[in-house]
């Protein structure tokens, strides 16, 4: 059965931040299939060619927002311009890429917690996915006690605990690229992640099928969850995330 047969998010809308970076593009994509209204926001050039070409492969509904979601008072107003234009928000994906290098747990809390607010305020509940990029450590890099670095959904599980009592889920979804953080090698970080969009790779839909899941009603029973891709797009078992080395530093 096709994925979009599976999810289907007409009368929602959702907002996508960072969504000129490859997985912005795709998240936004995939939720225009799916019938939802979606906002995309970036400072990045582009924003609007972008969500133009959304627009006309899906014949969707979107927006674009050219601000920095990860500013507190641009974040509010992206909101608001998001309630003013489709009535409210029902999904938010929080991205995380290179064009913020510098981006912390504190700056994706202050995206969260402007988007959860409005759901709170709009009383319908709603869901929130912040999606991150982790970098694999050689063994003598620099880590935290037991070798591995908190990623973070570890950081931001207080505001899981503090919105699930009002209906508000928020999921975390962490692609691993391998190498170094894009602040010190960007060719390598870009190379990676055009890797993970090539057309060579075969489970880009299993990836958007996961990001629709997290978004619909089916996953309403989830909240707190942290989900990984490998390079190959492939999702990582538990298992095998606890015999890696990973940095949870967002690029």
């Amino acid at each position: 059965m096709p994925i979009l047969d599976l999810f289907d998010l007409s009368g929602t809308t959702a907002i996508v931040t960072q969504a000129t970076g490859n997985i912005g593009r795709l998240v936004a994509y995939g939720l225009s299939q799916a019938n939802a209204n979606v906002v995309m926001v970036s400072e990045e050039e582009g924003l609007e060619t972008v969500a133009r070409e959304i627009h006309l492969r899906t014949d969707g509904n979107v927006l674009a927002i050219p601000l920095n979601a990860l500013d507190s008072k641009d974040a509010h107003q992206i909101v608001s311009l998001a309630q003013a234009r489709f009535g409210r928000v029902n999904i938010a994906v929080c991205c995380s890429e290179s064009s913020r290098a510098d981006a912390t747990a504190e700056d994706l809390r202050v995206s969260v917690r402007a988007n959860a607010n409005a759901m709170l305020s709009q009383k319908t509940g709603g869901t929130i996915i912040v999606s991150t990029t982790l970098f694999s450590h050689a063994a003598n890099d620099d880590a935290a006690p037991g070798g591995q670095h908190p990623t973070l959904s570890v950081f931001l599980q207080p505001l899981v605990a503090e919105y699930a009592l009002c209906g508000i889920r928020i999921n975390f979804i962490s692609w691993m690229t391998g190498g170094s953080t894009s602040a010190a090698h960007p060719s390598s970080y870009r190379a990676a992640m055009a890797r993970l969009f090539s057309s060579q790779q075969n489970n880009a839909d299993e990836a958007m099928a996961l990001y629709l899941f997290l978004a619909s009603s089916a996953s309403g029973h989830l909240t707190g969850v942290d989900f990984r891709f490998d390079s190959n797009s492939r999702l990582v078992s538990a298992k095998q995330q606890r015999t890696m080395q990973w940095d949870g530093r967002s690029a």
